[in-house]
């Protein structure tokens, strides 16, 4: 097994990942080593595991959680077993029968509701004229008038805004395609709003801003203040 973590396969694994899934999967492994009384995921032999440990942490997820975040979970131990048996770790009938735990049917309606119109315009009023309120307006005008979802939003980067056409490259996950997303204009002078105050350098298209209302380039994956 590597020493180095960098080698782990868990960390492989997820380094292959899009940015949209790479936080997803880190997580879900973290909860994986902690059901199976390990330290970390990185340091884990999760070449040893076999079908009897796979089914009992399934069984514990169960119990914890939500289908759809359960069979969320899996999915990522699934993809670390296959990595173990890409890099010669596991033999191929191992893969097989530890990967061979199934997906949790979901027996009740997904949370959530369809947003009234009267909350939406109370969602664009609430926004105001600081670098914060164009980031938040402009958030809003693509996840409504784009329907993408909230890690492809936090996954685009300011190349993936065409202003000329209104366009929005949509950097797709794994096993899907990217695609073009048009925005009507009153969405796209909200993007452009927004980055009036954000500036042109390179990096992700919204990123935080301070308590001085200064923008923060550097983070991607947690949008904050």
């Amino acid at each position: 097994m590597p020493r180095n973590p960098a080698d782990n396969p868990a960390a492989i694994y997820r380094d292959s990942l899009s940015r949209g899934s790479y936080w997803a999967v880190h997580h879900s492994l973290e909860t994986i080593v902690k059901l199976l009384g390990g330290a970390d995921p990185w340091s884990y032999p999760w070449h040893r595991l076999r079908y009897r440990e796979t089914a009992r942490v399934r069984a514990q997820l169960v119990e914890r959680y939500a289908p759809a975040t359960v069979n969320k979970i899996l999915s990522a131990l699934r993809g670390v077993l296959k990595t173990c048996w890409r890099l010669g770790l596991m033999d191929a009938e191992t893969h097989a029968r530890a990967a061979d735990v199934a997906n949790v049917r979901a027996t009740t309606l997904p949370s959530g509701r369809a947003v009234e119109r009267d909350e939406v315009r109370a969602l664009f009023a609430a926004c105001d004229d600081s670098p914060a309120g164009r980031r938040d307006a402009a958030m809003l005008a693509i996840l409504y008038g784009g329907g993408l979802r909230r890690a492809e939003l936090c996954g685009l980067d300011l190349a993936d805004f065409d202003a000329a056409d209104c366009a929005l490259t949509v950097r797709a996950g794994k096993g899907r395609r990217d695609r073009v997303v048009y925005l009507a204009k009153p969405a796209c002078a909200l993007v452009k709003k927004w980055l009036s105050a954000r500036g042109a350098d390179d990096g992700p298209l919204f990123c935080p801003i301070s308590s001085t209302s200064a923008v923060r380039l550097r983070a991607r994956h947690k949008i904050t203040g």
